[in-house]
């Protein structure tokens, strides 16, 4: 394929980055990494992570299957080109876009915590669905009691202060502070996982897409649309 055409502030030691490629597929201009030849996977990472999240198994998956995997819209080394396309369905439908722009017909999807969701949601998006979904920690429902109220609200109030993504950004160098945030989650990771989150929480641009795709998530019509899917998956 030529020279690479590599996404903007992508460092060289990042995991995977040997097989990192800018794609542009609009509106966004995508980071995808692609690695090995065979059936198709595509791996989607959840809320605030990036293709990282997936560097022991890229490898291993690669060793019989093309492996796709993508930073979300926002996340990691993606540029968001439309703040108003953070949707579940809206993010389902650009990802999709960005397949066919790679020509890839998916055999299996793989998604992790929010990228389990997404996963199930582009299968119902799909022309011709994959052959089967693995749902890894799924986060497939909203927040209960007065948090599923308030959550989204207050999401939606920090996405919209243009200050914020400063403001988080700077606040989340320390690694202590990563840990603390990432622990917070229910998630325990050795340092090394972890400075790859500091890395992004580093960075305005992620914070923000993160944000943006907090304050316009809803599960509400992939769980009425839940038992329609009728493909094999694995949670």
């Amino acid at each position: 394929m030529g020279v690479r055409d590599l996404p903007d502030g992508l460092p060289e030691d990042w995991p995977q980055a040997a097989f990192s490629r800018k794609i542009a597929s609009a509106p966004h201009r995508w980071h995808v990494q692609i690695v090995g030849s065979g059936p198709d996977l595509v791996l989607l990472h959840g809320a605030g992570a990036s293709t990282h999240s997936w560097r022991h198994l890229m490898p291993r998956l690669a060793a019989d299957h093309r492996v796709i995997a993508l930073d979300l819209p926002g996340h990691g080394f993606t540029r968001m080109g439309a703040r108003g396309r953070s949707s579940l369905p809206a993010m389902a439908a650009d990802i999709l876009a960005l397949l066919g722009a790679l020509k890839a017909t998916p055999k299996v999807l793989i998604g992790h915590s929010a990228g389990g969701a997404l996963a199930l949601e582009m299968s119902r998006q799909m022309a011709q669905p994959p052959a089967g979904i693995v749902v890894l920690n799924g986060a497939l429902e909203n927040f209960k009691g007065p948090a599923g109220f308030l959550f989204p609200i207050m999401a939606k109030a920090l996405a919209l202060n243009p200050f914020t993504g400063m403001f988080l950004a700077s606040g989340g160098t320390s690694l202590t502070g990563v840990r603390r945030l990432i622990k917070s989650t229910g998630t325990d990771l050795p340092d090394a996982d972890l400075a790859f989150y500091q890395r992004l929480i580093a960075d305005r641009r992620h914070v923000d897409g993160t944000l943006a795709m907090m304050a316009q998530w809803s599960l509400n019509d992939l769980a009425r649309a839940l038992p329609e899917i009728d493909l094999p998956t694995l949670f």
